[in-house]
């Protein structure tokens, strides 16, 4: 079986827009996803659409080792088969290492295919200047897909483990880890100051707001209020 085409995400600086995310395929940038990553930062902010780019591209990987790229399919404002979207919603709900994923994750992924999807369709019906018909069936696919898809990668999550109880830290454990991962002390593994007081702010949000992972890599700037009421604004995935 041929290797599947290795799909990456680097940060690349443009002069229009400055630094931004890219997918590409084998080093080439893909034109539909990134055409979507680049509407989303109007009104997301540079790491969430990183983030939800991440996602698209387990679906471009998926596609890719179909040997069924996702583009073409997308561009014929079809409906994807119900073993189709089986298999892209089992892909989704797994890691790299075919392990389940958390509920959570598969909640994240979805939502970024699902805006993935809808601008897809909404940007090949623009661009073929569908009659009133034509583009009343290419929304009726669309709804279809998306519909189908949110089925199958919920009866997924839902079957999967259920999530381990959460313990508390107690207060000798709180004040250990605030030793280790304060900046400049000695314990810290990271040798970045930049990346100690990052992750040290970042430990002191889930401490303070019991935030979960997926919920803090979604703080922006413009989440976060330093009032006289200081509060932080936390997003869920479908907020994007």
């Amino acid at each position: 079986m041929p290797d599947v085409p290795c799909c990456e995400i680097r940060m690349i600086r443009t002069a229009s827009s400055g630094l931004r995310p890219y997918l590409l395929v084998e080093g080439v940038p893909v034109i539909l996803a990134n055409l979507w990553a680049e509407d989303l930062l109007h009104k997301s902010r540079l790491n969430t659409v990183e983030s939800y780019l991440r996602d698209v591209a387990v679906a471009y990987e998926w596609a890719l080792s179909r040997d069924s790229p996702l583009e073409r399919k997308l561009e014929r404002l079809a409906v994807f088969s119900s073993t189709e979207l089986t298999m892209l919603a089992e892909r989704l709900c797994s890691t790299r290492r075919g392990a389940e994923a958390s509920q959570s994750t598969c909640t994240r992924r979805l939502e970024s295919i699902k805006s993935f999807i809808d601008f897809s369709f909404d940007h090949y019906i623009e661009l073929n200047r569908l009659g009133l018909q034509e583009q009343s069936q290419a929304e009726k696919n669309k709804n279809k897909n998306l519909r189908n898809l949110s089925k199958k990668v919920i009866k997924i999550a839902q079957q999967s483990e259920p999530s381990r109880p959460s313990t508390p830290l107690d207060a000798d454990e709180e004040a250990l880890l605030k030793k280790v991962l304060y900046p400049s002390s000695s314990k810290n593994p990271f040798k970045s100051v930049k990346i100690q007081v990052r992750n040290y702010c970042l430990f002191l949000v889930m401490l303070e707001t019991l935030a979960r992972r997926g919920e803090v890599v979604l703080i922006e700037l413009n989440d976060l209020d330093l009032g006289p009421s200081a509060t932080i604004r936390i997003k869920q995935p479908n907020d994007i």
